[in-house]
């Protein structure tokens, strides 16, 4: 249904302008510029492609040149602005398994993988976590790209010692040294 809109395969549908679902079976799409391709494939958002037998995609690609992709069969996509996921939830393999996810990486290889920014936003900052009131934000503590704890609200000048990290923290509490 819907402008350019384009089917094929059993129980497959799609709905929105320039939507389209392309599978053997159970492939549907919604949205505009939302397309599956693999079997039992979903797409749901503006620009956003399933790829994969069973991926997922989510969300709303950066436009209809770069589009959001969700590229594995059974794996999960989320993003917004963009043609890569932001959150991606992977394969599990079984009965009585576990994927993984991921954040900024459409590869997780731990059950919990997080991947700096490549570009854009703070690139140094792996994890923050912070305490909020109405007028301000403050990081309680976070961990960089290159593995360094800071308990600071700023970023802190980051050095090592060997093999151990060196934390810098801007309150009373000083330098501390973990090996």
């Amino acid at each position: 249904f819907g402008d350019n809109a384009y089917t094929s395969g059993d129980s497959s549908y799609s709905i929105g302008e320039d939507a389209s679902s392309t599978c053997d079976f159970f492939c549907y799409s919604i949205g505009n510029g939302a397309a599956s391709y693999g079997t039992a494939g979903m797409s749901l958002g503006q620009n956003v492609i399933a790829h994969g037998a069973g991926g997922i995609a989510l969300g709303r690609g950066f436009n209809a040149t770069n589009p959001l992709r969700v590229r594995g069969a059974n794996e999960f996509g989320i993003g917004m602005l963009s043609d890569i996921p932001t959150l991606t939830i992977s394969n599990a393999g079984g009965v009585n398994k576990l994927g993984s996810i991921g954040i900024g990486t459409t590869s997780p290889f731990a059950r919990l993988s997080v991947h700096a920014l490549s570009n854009g936003g703070n690139s140094n900052v792996l994890f923050a976590v912070a305490s909020s009131t109405p007028s301000a934000t403050t990081t309680l503590f976070g961990i960089t790209k290159e593995g360094h704890i800071y308990g600071t609200s700023t970023v802190p000048a980051l050095s090592s010692c060997g093999t151990s990290p060196t934390i810098i923290g801007g309150d009373s509490h000083g330098t501390v040294t973990a090996g």
